[in-house]
């Protein structure tokens, strides 16, 4: 990835209003943002998606910038929470975008079970499995949600992992994402019994 994480001094400064700060920190911001939009979005040769997406998050940050209440060391992870906003509005717009350019199946020729949406029970089986990967997420402490999301859902090694999340190397990231792993389990089977 190459670029560091905005310190907590820089950050505080440009939601403070400093414009040369808030300078600074957009360009370190910047290449963080675009790895992660590029990843999020899993499209191959399409960078400028991923450049469109990075643009809308970092308009967004500059928007609620001066509305930021958490504390500074938390600002990345609320800059990811407007990344996967964004991210998912793309992927949102490109399945509607898709619908419209798909012919609808000609009712009158399909006939029996194979007529019951298919596209639609898989839609609604990934909803629910989204679903359920949250609620079990959520009894996690959010250090250890976030090193899951990253390293699992999202697929970054860990020394990005380290590297977005501030810790101090890729062996912490996966002793912690050992422990999370193992808190899981145990709360899995609390929820089974």
């Amino acid at each position: 990835m190459g670029a560091a994480p905005p310190d907590v001094q820089l950050v505080r400064e440009a939601v403070g209003g400093d414009h040369d700060a808030a300078q600074r920190l957009f360009r370190l911001l910047r290449p963080i943002v675009l790895a992660y939009c590029r990843k999020r979005l899993g499209l191959e040769n399409a960078t400028t998606t991923a450049e469109d997406c990075t643009q809308e998050v970092l308009a967004a940050v500059l928007v609620a910038l001066p509305r930021y209440r958490y504390r500074a060391e938390k600002f990345l992870s609320w800059v990811f929470g407007i990344a996967a906003h964004k991210a998912a509005d793309v992927h949102r717009d490109r399945t509607r975008s898709h619908e419209r350019h798909t012919p609808l199946p000609d009712p009158e020729a399909a006939t029996g079970p194979a007529w019951r949406h298919p596209a639609a029970a898989d839609d609604f089986a990934r909803v629910e499995e989204h679903l359920q990967v949250r609620r079990v997420l959520s009894r996690l402490p959010r250090h250890y949600r976030q090193v899951l999301t990253l390293r699992i859902l999202l697929g970054y090694s860990a020394e990005e992992t380290a590297e977005l999340l501030g810790m101090p190397s890729a062996e912490a990231v996966r002793v912690a994402q050992f422990r999370a792993i193992r808190r899981l389990r145990r709360v899995l089977r609390f929820a089974a019994a």
